[in-house]
């Protein structure tokens, strides 16, 4: 496997708070602006739900 994507692979756990921050941000964008978008929305629950997924992994590895 190519040295960047085993490096990007293991970076990816600890973006769980920064998943987690960018999906409130998209559901506080949503409300403020008053989108009625359920793309938006659902951006903003995947980014969260990854978030935590990947907070939560770092820190049962360790």
């Amino acid at each position: 496997m190519d040295k960047r994507l085993k490096k990007s692979l293991h970076t990816l756990p600890s973006m769980g708070m920064t998943f987690i921050v960018l999906g409130v941000l998209l559901l506080a964008a949503s409300f403020a602006f008053a989108i009625k978008n359920n793309i938006m929305l659902f951006a903003g629950l995947f980014f969260i739900l990854a978030g935590i997924a990947g907070f939560v992994y770092s820190l049962k590895k360790g």
